[in-house]
């Protein structure tokens, strides 16, 4: 039986966004692949899901279209049995 130990972030699945600012379209790319559906969220700063998709394939890297959304700063929440992150994106 083997047991991992981690030690500061080496637990997390680190994630990249970009482009950041970003109008219609994003990347997230995480530092390891998912190997289980996740949900990203696109969140208002007052907490409203604007949008949500659903990542259903495994991988690393996923291209998302964004709805048509004012200037401004949301977040991009990732939920998965895996994890859970947030970014923030600014909208221009």
């Amino acid at each position: 039986r083997t047991h991992w130990l981690y030690f500061g972030d080496d637990a997390r699945t680190h994630i990249q966004l970009f482009p950041n600012p970003a109008s219609d379209q994003i990347t997230i790319q995480l530092s390891r692949s998912l190997s289980r559906k996740a949900t990203v969220k696109l969140v208002s700063y007052q907490g409203q899901v604007l949008h949500a998709y659903e990542l259903n394939n495994i991988g690393q890297s996923y291209k998302l279209n964004l709805p048509t959304l004012a200037k401004g700063v949301y977040l991009v929440l990732i939920e998965g049995e895996e994890m859970r992150e947030h970014v923030k994106l600014m909208i221009q």
